[in-house]
């Protein structure tokens, strides 16, 4: 039998402005409201017959740009008659503010730190964010800065990656709480490596290039010269051990080779070369330690060599109402990185992309897919399909 109704209560919604609204019940045994009506040209934003009881709504709210808002909120009717007032607070601002290294803020609006790395921009931290929505990194919302974020956003959790230098990359998650300022101290933890590069008879080097690397291998993470008019230009690179080729451009055999220590953000290093230095064993072996993690992933770009990434069970939970519950995946299930390109996303696994891109499109868990069975990802709307062959690894969106 079902249960009595109660006297109905009747529900107000203020602060209005254009919005689209859906409203249910969160119990399952919880009645629809009646007559739900948008009422734009009143003082509150709806009204409509409600049950007591807590509910659920779904909000999307046009703010001028071209992403609108999207929210949802949970809120409780009580017992009772007469009219009720709920206030829901649909929007709140995060303000990220760069940070090279803890002390070293970015310049104001698109400044440039001191830099040796190719490209007219390359002082500067660029930062990318997409909202978290129900376990899903929605790529079809984006925000971008330049060495800062200010921006309104719809309450909720966002994903973040900020590259400093085209020479790094962080990807941090955070939580933006409603009808607040969210202020975010986003550190780089980097330090300035200046190359001082000399010829055989000790003096600077024309010409100077210098290559960045993780590996013994051919595929650098960032380039540039090193040398101003009249004093050493600085890198930013993270804590780590990391390989540079420095030299002549075109000068071959003469090109400096050396392994050094990032040990502290922070710190000055000055790497004095000579034309023709060679790395020992030791230092490659220093290089290739298992301790040392090096780049998770050469993004290219503005974001080069990612060293800090969200790792996808930090986000793929579900919600009911406000309450995160028992996440989906474990790390034991899969291990891999976030991979976002001009709104697309696709995810890497041990070097490999086993799932993406899609562009505008959202990433979600699904069964019967990715490295076991019953657990993996899906792109939604995507076709079925297997992505890199190398990997082993078969991809099939149900």
């Amino acid at each position: 039998m079902p249960p009595l109704r109660a006297s109905p209560t009747f529900a107000r919604f203020s602060n209005g402005r254009q919005i689209d609204l859906f409203i249910k019940p969160i119990a399952e045994d919880g009645f629809d409201p009646d007559g739900l009506r948008v009422t734009m040209d009143q003082p509150v934003t709806a009204t409509g017959g409600f049950m007591p009881g807590r509910y659920m709504a779904m909000i999307r709210r046009g703010n001028g740009a071209s992403a609108p808002l999207r929210v949802q909120l949970s809120f409780d009717v009580p017992k009772g008659t007469g009219p009720v007032d709920i206030e829901l607070v649909l929007s709140a601002h995060l303000r990220v503010l760069g940070y090279a290294h803890a002390g070293l803020p970015m310049p104001d609006r698109s400044g440039n730190l001191p830099f040796a790395a190719y490209g007219s921009d390359a002082g500067r931290a660029h930062f990318i964010m997409h909202p978290v929505v129900d376990g899903r990194v929605d790529t079809s919302v984006e925000y971008k800065g330049i060495n800062r974020l200010d921006v309104a956003v719809p309450p909720g959790d966002y994903f973040i990656r900020g590259g400093l230098a085209r020479s790094f990359s962080r990807e941090r998650l955070i939580s933006v709480p409603a009808g607040e300022v969210t202020e975010y101290i986003f550190d780089f933890e980097a330090a300035r490596v200046f190359i001082d590069m000399r010829d055989a008879q000790g003096l600077p080097v024309d010409r100077l290039t210098s290559y960045f690397y993780d590996t013994p291998g051919s595929e650098w993470f960032s380039q540039g010269g090193g040398r101003g008019a009249s004093e050493l230009l600085p890198f930013y690179m993270p804590v780590g051990t990391w390989r540079n080729d420095a030299g002549r451009s075109g000068g071959g055999s003469t090109r400096a080779q050396a392994v050094f220590t990032v040990a502290r953000p922070g710190e000055d290093i000055t790497l004095p070369l000579r034309e023709g230095d060679r790395v020992d064993d030791a230092a490659m072996g220093r290089l290739m330690a298992e301790d040392n993690t090096g780049c998770i992933a050469n993004l290219g770009g503005e974001f080069r060599c990612l060293v800090e990434a969200v790792q996808p069970e930090q986000i793929l939970v579900t919600r009911q109402g406000n309450q995160a519950v028992q996440p989906m995946v474990t790390g034991s299930e899969f291990s891999g990185i976030w991979t976002t390109n001009h709104q697309r996303l696709s995810l890497h696994q041990d070097g490999c992309r086993v799932w993406g891109e899609r562009p505008r499109g959202t990433l979600e868990m699904a069964g019967g897919l990715g490295p076991r069975a019953g657990s993996g990802w899906q792109t939604a709307g995507a076709a079925k399909g297997v992505l890199n062959r190398s990997c082993l690894l078969a991809a099939r969106a149900e």
